[in-house]
C-alpha cells in the first residue's frame, strides 16, 4: 500500500513525468526487493522500498525505464508484447542482483534466464486471471439475485471482495513473481 500511496503522491506532485516516471520506476524495483525477501524468509522493512533511491538512482531509472520503453514498442504487436513481457520479468531482480550490470545488459541476461519458462509462467498467470474472473462473476451473479435479502448479502460480499481483491491482488503477483525469479534463478543461473 506505501508503494501505491508513494505512486500517487509522485504523480501528483511530480507534474511532468520527467520528474514522477524515474520515482515509480525505481520504487517498482524496491517492491521487488521487498516480495523476494518476503519469499526467501527474510525480514523486510519499509527502507528496502527506497534502496534503489541511495544506490545509484540513475541506474536503477534508466534499467527499469529502458525495460518500460522496450515494453512500449513491443506492445505495439501484441502477441509480440507478451512474449517480450516475459522475457523481461526478471530485470528488476537482475539489477538487484548484479548491482554493476547495464540497462541492456539486464535485458539480455533476463531474455537468456527465462527461456524455456515463459509458458509457465504465462499459465500461472493465466489461471490466477481466470480464478479473479470467475469469482467476479459468481459474486456479480448473486448479487444480481432479486431476492431483496440474498441481494443484499450478495452486494456485500461482493464489495467485500473488491476490496479484499484490490488489496491482495498485487501481493500475490509480487510474490508469484519472486517464486518465478528464486525458481528460474536455480534451474538457469546466470553467468
Amino acid at each position: 500500500m506505501l508503494f501505491t500511496l508513494l505512486t500517487l503522491l509522485a504523480i501528483l506532485f511530480g507534474v511532468v513525468p520527467i520528474i514522477w516516471l524515474p520515482i515509480i520506476l525505481v520504487l517498482e524495483l524496491g517492491m521487488a526487493n521487498i516480495f523476494l525477501s518476503g519469499y526467501r524468509g527474510k525480514e523486510i522493512c519499509s527502507a528496502q522500498l527506497f534502496e534503489g533511491f541511495n544506490k545509484k538512482f540513475f541506474r536503477n531509472a534508466g534499467g527499469m525505464g529502458w525495460r518500460a520503453l522496450w515494453l512500449l514498442l513491443w506492445g505495439i504487436i501484441p502477441i509480440v508484447g507478451v512474449i517480450k513481457y516475459y522475457s523481461y520479468r526478471f530485470v528488476p531482480y537482475i539489477m538487484l542482483a548484479c548491482p554493476d550490470i547495464s540497462a541492456t545488459e539486464a535485458l539480455k541476461k533476463s531474455m537468456v534466464q527465462t527461456n524455456g519458462f515463459k509458458g509457465k509462467m504465462f499459465l500461472a498467470d493465466l489461471i490466477i486471471i481466470g480464478a479473479v474472473i470467475v469469482l467476479t462473476v459468481i459474486f456479480y451473479l448473486i448479487m444480481m439475485i432479486q431476492i431483496p435479502f440474498v441481494a443484499i448479502i450478495g452486494a456485500v460480499l461482493f464489495a467485500i471482495y473488491y476490496l479484499v481483491l484490490v488489496a491482495l491482488l498485487p501481493l500475490v503477483v509480487g510474490t508469484l513473481e519472486a517464486v518465478y525469479y528464486d525458481k528460474v534463478s536455480t534451474e538457469n543461473p546466470l553467468d
